[in-house]
């Protein structure tokens, strides 16, 4: 005697179902999950954004204006500072950015750069 759970068998419609769910779960994912890509780097001293970058842009700026001149490296959508002169070098060592939301700030300086554009950077928490 067999039981009726080893006689049912995919049939071509539910193929397509199992499709449908993975083909949707991959466009969410690629919509809303994958990174922003920046459309914007802004660079504020004091509080107050001083200048805007457009995006994707490949070229170096040095600083020379700050009390601690540094060097503003931008490659495609990838932003860091390299050269700093400031104490610590904790700017330098936060790496680079690349995705929206992001930012780079040195204390000395005063300085802060924010990528932005390119959609939301994702919800950190939501409240009520």
């Amino acid at each position: 005697m067999t039981s009726p759970a080893s006689k049912t068998r995919f049939k071509i419609g539910d193929y397509l179902i199992v499709a449908v769910i993975l083909l949707s779960a991959a466009l969410f994912w690629l919509v809303f999950a994958g990174g922003s890509t920046p459309r914007e780097l802004v660079v504020s001293v004091d509080g107050e954004a001083v200048t805007r970058y457009m995006l994707p842009l490949s070229a170096e700026y040095t600083l020379d204006a700050l009390p601690y001149p540094c060097t503003l490296a931008i490659d495609g959508y990838t932003v860091f500072l390299r050269d700093t002169s400031c104490p610590g070098h904790d700017c330098e060592r936060d790496g680079a950015i690349d995705q929206s939301g992001e930012s780079i700030v040195c204390l000395p300086n005063r300085l802060l750069l924010t990528l932005t554009g390119g959609g939301a950077p994702g919800v950190d928490a939501v409240t009520q």
